[in-house]
């Protein structure tokens, strides 16, 4: 890939450090990508009230965005997708499929849980308000919203369940199509079972 096109540079170099000649998924720490982002000079500073971790996430977009676009694709590059791990101390370098298939089974059940917590928030703040002290009208507005809340909870998960339903289904008819995709439904079927 030849260097000096726009934006390249950050992209290019932590593709030559860590993943030339390397299969992914690529784990790397935290240290070391503070370390290429040193010595890069990669870290700019938007304010001086800005974290490390903010000119982290904003230096891990910038590569991300990079390195799925036509000039890196034009230029020879490989598409990948920095991640932040489960316990946040590291970083796992994946295929972009890859990282939108963990970003897709994580999202229903975060939307899950956002749902449930509220509903549970609504509930706690209905029991510990001094009911006498509420009108009529703002008791049944409490109990209204609780009401939502379950409705929308029950409905998240519908509707998850039956996406969940139709990507398996998709899979298997592109496994039978496309003998190239059984690899990347076995290795989701295999990371689904070790997740639980």
């Amino acid at each position: 890939m030849q260097k000096g096109v726009k934006g390249i540079n950050p992209t290019q170099v932590f593709f030559d450090r860590f993943l030339r000649d390397k299969t992914l998924p690529v784990t790397i720490t935290v240290d070391q990508f503070d370390r290429f982002a040193e010595q890069g000079s990669y870290y700019s500073r938007g304010s001086e009230r800005d974290t490390v971790n903010q000119s982290r996430n904003r230096l891990r977009s910038r590569i991300n965005a990079t390195a799925v676009s036509p000039a890196w694709l034009q230029h020879g590059g490989e598409v990948f997708n920095i991640n932040v791990s489960k316990h946040g101390k590291s970083y796992v370098v994946t295929t972009t499929q890859e990282a939108y298939q963990r970003r897709s089974r994580r999202l229903p059940s975060q939307v899950r849980s956002l749902v449930h917590t509220k509903r549970i928030l609504v509930r706690a703040l209905f029991e510990k308000s001094n009911i006498a002290a509420l009108s009529p009208h703002e008791r049944d507005l409490i109990v209204a919203m609780e009401r939502k809340m379950i409705d929308y909870e029950q409905t998240v998960a519908f509707h998850t369940d039956q996406a969940n339903n139709e990507f398996r289904a998709l899979q298997l008819q592109l496994t039978s199509a496309v003998p190239a995709v059984v690899a990347l439904v076995e290795f989701t079927e295999n990371d689904e079972s070790s997740n639980g």
